[in-house]
């Protein structure tokens, strides 16, 4: 996994560029060269890589972040890029979250319409109802899931 504060080369870049046959990552933004002795940061949502100038972090705060584990740890960054995209994202996530509970919902009210079917077709055998009718019975719920 990329580390999300480097002095060097993450390997996460989303860019990369080639020199004498070796890959050499692109900031995202400017699509400068990061070479192995730049500082770069790392998208928490894309992971694309970015200079820290890009970043619009200052050193002094990139410094710090980079040499406190319990701060970066804690701390997210996200590019003017998914910045922008972030609130569409959260809408998406609610609505994919809200059909999974109307889906599990659903899933028990057929699952509950097979055990009342199983339950008629029990008593179809003793009672006035048809084995025809519990069988269509049966077969629409079938077809409901």
């Amino acid at each position: 996994m990329a580390q999300k504060f480097s002095d060097g080369i993450s390997n996460m870049a989303a860019t990369v560029t080639r020199s004498k046959g070796k890959a050499i990552p692109c900031c995202c933004s400017c699509s400068g060269k990061i070479r192995a002795d730049d500082k770069s940061m790392t998208c928490d949502f894309c992971h694309g890589c970015f200079c820290v100038k890009c970043s619009s972090l200052s050193m002094e705060l990139f410094d710090l972040l980079s040499t406190q584990k319990d701060l970066s740890d804690s701390f997210m960054w996200f590019c003017a890029g998914c910045k922008r995209a972030l609130p569409g994202v959260k809408n998406i996530l609610n609505t994919v979250t809200n059909t999974d509970a109307r889906q599990k919902v659903m899933e028990n009210d057929v699952a509950e319409l097979k055990n009342q079917v199983r339950i008629l077709n029990e008593k179809s055998s003793s009672t006035e109802i048809p084995s025809t009718d519990a069988g269509n019975l049966e077969k629409m719920a079938e077809e409901a899931v």
